[in-house]
């Protein structure tokens, strides 16, 4: 129940009010959908963003939060994707009081996917708005044929949509799709409506799996047709990247691509897309950990060849975080940097990274060979992180990033063997300091750690 205190905050400020009733929508909201519902208020996005931070962290023993924040997971997307905010429990009370008794539930996402499902529903929405295309999220259709639902149902001037958020299709799951055409081809049949019928599937798919799961989806069409005939509709796609990249859901739509039939004789995907089985994680990486780690690798893949170098500090960042966090045992009691190793190998080993995991093997097992002098071991260093790994994120040398492998002498208080990084006062946007910091530990670990990476082997093995 909400009290008069809150009450009166929120009718004096508009932007907290407005933000608020941004969620009636879907239960959750952006910054760029809670600008819009202002409407003609005179309110800078400041203002706004304010007001949301406000509902999810207002003063210390005031008011429960009304909003909590979450990320979702946008793959085949470059940089960091925006806060969602969700109704709690007590923001649904406060909301349906405001719009007097309407019956708005607090979401609760049931994994990392429902919560980007839920996000893409409400990007498709928030644009159709700005457009000024009339829009349904969740909205079912029913006649005397079938029942259907769309995530988000389009229309205008006599052209009807469905938008069906796909994330992923395992081949075990290929008849829901199948079922998914034939259960519209019915209803449209039955419903008599004029028009021209359109189903846009949005993919969220990394993009190495997503010729394989267009290709599932060619085949659940092709199923379809041989089982029910021509289909009333036609049947286009575009990704998430489609829709956050182009300046209008419009040229959105009319850029997607069609969905064209499957040849008989095509051969069959060359990736098998099966449903995601919970890693085991050592008890030192919790699942948080390893998701934002995960996002942090599709942004450091996906970078355009000019844009590597904030991806790959923040992915520094994070696994030098993971062991050296302030209050760590890794800062308190010297214990082992155990999760910033693992996360360490774990990007190594991934297929991107192959051709550098291949170059520094090659590289080290010459340097063993060769027993290099300190000067030689200095310049062999400094030219292996520039020409192989930062080279692969797109960054060379002469410009805002300076890194040069340090060997210690007798008189060097530091007696390990690093990288000296500085980056420029030009880059802005960054948590210098820190950032550093993560990036020195990020290189010197490759020959600190190198065994463990497994990029070398100990002294009497043989790989």
């Amino acid at each position: 129940m909400m009290n008069d205190e809150l009450r009166n905050i929120l009718e004096s400020s508009p932007a907290k009010m407005q933000a608020l009733f941004s969620c009636q929508y879907a239960g959750i909201t952006t910054l760029d959908l809670a600008i819009q519902e202002v409407r003609s208020e005179q309110l800078r996005d400041r203002s706004i963003r304010s007001g949301l931070a406000w509902l999810a962290a207002p003063p210390l023993n005031t008011f429960q939060p009304a909003l909590k924040v979450a990320q979702p997971r946008l793959l085949g997307c470059t940089g960091r994707p925006e806060n969602v905010y969700l109704l709690t429990e007590f923001g649904a009370e406060v909301l349906n009081e405001l719009l007097n008794g309407l019956r708005i539930k607090a979401p609760s996402p049931r994994n990392e996917l429902d919560l980007t499902h839920r996000y893409l529903c409400l990007k498709v929405f928030e644009r159709a708005r700005s457009g000024e295309m009339e829009a349904k999220i969740e909205y079912s259709l029913e006649n005397h044929a079938q029942k259907v639902r769309a995530d988000v149902f389009l229309e205008q001037a006599g052209l009807h949509i469905a938008v069906e958020v796909e994330q992923k299709l395992p081949r075990k799951n290929l008849n829901r799709a199948v079922r998914k055409f034939v259960n519209w081809k019915r209803y449209i049949e039955e419903s008599g409506q004029s028009g021209q019928w359109r189903i846009y599937l949005l993919f969220n798919v990394r993009k190495r799996e997503r010729r394989t799961v267009i290709r599932s989806w060619q085949e659940a069409l092709h199923k379809a047709e041989q089982e029910v005939g021509i289909l009333p509709f036609s049947v286009l796609y575009f990704t998430s990247s489609d829709l956050l990249g182009k300046s209008s859901l419009s040229q959105t739509l009319i850029e997607a691509e069609f969905l064209d039939k499957l040849d008989e004789e095509l051969d069959k995907p060359d990736v098998e897309i099966t449903e995601e089985k919970p890693e085991v994680l050592p008890n030192y990486i919790s699942p948080k950990l390893y998701t934002d780690f995960d996002m942090a690798m599709d942004r450091v893949r996906n970078a355009k060849p000019d844009q590597g170098f904030f991806p790959l500090i923040e992915l520094a960042s994070l696994i030098h975080q993971a062991s050296f966090s302030a209050g760590s045992p890794t800062i308190t009691r010297a214990v082992f940097p155990w999760a910033s190793i693992w996360l360490m190998r774990r990007y190594l080993d991934d297929p991107w990274m192959e051709p550098v995991k291949t170059k520094l093997r090659e590289e080290f097992k010459k340097m063993r060979k060769r027993n290099l002098g300190v000067i030689m071991l200095r310049e062999t260093m400094t030219g292996l992180i520039w020409d192989t790994l930062l080279f692969h994120h797109g960054l060379g040398r002469g410009g805002a990033l300076r890194a040069v492998f340090q060997v210690p002498d007798f008189q060097d208080l530091t007696s390990d063997f690093r990288v000296e990084v500085l980056i420029s006062n030009g880059v802005q946007g960054i948590r210098r300091a820190e950032q550093t910091r993560a990036l020195s530990w990020f290189l010197s670990s490759l020959y600190l750690y190198r065994e463990k990476l497994g990029l070398t082997t100990p002294k009497g093995e043989q790989r």
